[in-house]
């Protein structure tokens, strides 16, 4: 994880990569129990990914896809971290969307606000795994020298695939969380810091993936 400051003087620590294959898969093994869940999650009886799953070896750098929100929370949760969600950890009141004083994910990408791109204000052709990259795929985590920021050692915070947050506008189990960052499939143009999908809890999809926050050590 990288450590980075936050608005109000501290500080908070978010994944350097997205949470890939071989991750998710190491924290599959360990058992992971659905009580532990959050009651909005009563529904979910699976933490497999939908589709192509397990991985290959040639897969397992890739990003862990095809997981929706409640695989992610618990992901995060049992690996000692939390979903990206609102500055100070206090995920019990839903982060707005798109407010930079409040929302880890988009304080990151942004530089605390001062640029429109992960890696800049001006927008690069090919510099993240968007549809100009041309890979029509997933591609191994932090291989995309020109796709580091906004703070150095964070890679694919924009490309390669969208990533689960805490931005949610409620608690319940149909309620709808953004997911941040673009897929493989987006035009990079239009892949800003600041675009974003919104999608009920369970869904799962090719290009939704994970990344997550902790606080700073003490």
């Amino acid at each position: 994880m990288v450590q980075v400051p936050d608005l109000y003087g501290g500080s908070y620590c978010i994944d350097a990569t997205e949470v890939t294959n071989a991750h998710y898969a190491a924290w599959l093994e360990t058992g992971p129990s659905f009580e532990d869940q959050p009651v909005q999650c009563d529904w979910n009886e699976s933490f497999l990914p939908s589709h192509d799953w397990p991985p290959d070896d040639s897969q397992l750098a890739h990003p862990v896809v095809w997981v929706d929100w409640c695989d992610a929370a618990a992901y995060c949760q049992g690996t000692g971290k939390r979903l990206c969600g609102k500055l100070g950890g206090d995920n019990d009141v839903p982060s707005d969307e798109m407010d930079l004083s409040q929302n880890e994910w988009l304080s990151a990408c942004t530089l605390a606000g001062t640029q429109q791109f992960s890696y800049g204000d001006t927008y690069k052709p090919a510099a993240c795994n968007l549809l100009e990259y041309g890979a029509d795929g997933t591609i191994p985590v932090g291989t995309a020298p020109l796709c580091e920021g906004a703070y150095s050692g964070v890679y694919d915070l924009v490309g390669n695939v969208y990533e689960w947050t805490h931005s949610c506008d409620g608690p319940a189990a149909d309620e709808h969380c953004l997911l941040f960052g673009g897929g493989f499939m987006m035009p990079g143009e239009i892949m800003s810091c600041r675009s974003g999908l919104t999608f009920g809890k369970p869904l799962n999809g090719v290009m939704m993936g994970i990344r997550c926050c902790r606080d700073s050590a003490p």
